[in-house]
């Protein structure tokens, strides 16, 4: 009966420990959470750039007295 309470506590203490967050893990987290930071920003700038060139392109119609077209 004491092997059993010795054992069921030494599972319950691992179980406890392999729930937290250990620094290998928080490093893991951090790093994809930086990735999808980085991808966005990726996107931002790809959006920028295509509005940019949609506006060089209006303008340099407009210069020929083109109607604009959206």
């Amino acid at each position: 009966m004491r092997t059993t309470i010795i054992l069921l506590s030494l599972a319950a203490a691992l179980c406890a420990c392999a729930k937290k967050d250990n620094p290998a893990n928080q490093a893991a987290q951090d790093i994809r959470a930086m990735g999808a930071q980085r991808d966005k920003a990726q996107d931002a700038v790809k959006s920028l750039e295509d509005s940019q060139q949609k506006a060089a392109s209006a303008a340099a119609k407009a210069a020929e007295g083109e109607a604009p077209t959206n």
